[in-house]
């Protein structure tokens, strides 16, 4: 196998260049290459935002994972 195949890409267009290159015939792109998935996530959170109610549901699940945890069943019947 070849290395150079392995590696991730990530590749965007904006909009005015899809829109200007249909016109053209011709597609510009910018690529970039990642060694790890997790590269390529850190790049994908820092690039996406949130949106707000979405961070709220989170937040309001990890405020509630901070309570305590019920007692197993086995616990209770005993």
């Amino acid at each position: 196998m070849n290395p150079e195949n392995q590696k991730l890409r990530h590749t965007s267009t904006t909009r005015g260049e899809v829109e200007s290159t249909q016109e053209q015939g011709v597609r510009t792109e910018s690529s970039r290459e990642f060694a790890t998935p997790e590269e390529l996530l850190a790049f994908d959170r820092r690039q996406t935002p949130v949106p707000g109610e979405l961070r709220r549901r989170v937040e309001d699940s990890v405020r509630d994972d901070s309570t305590e945890a019920p007692k197993p069943w086995w616990k209770r019947l005993f």
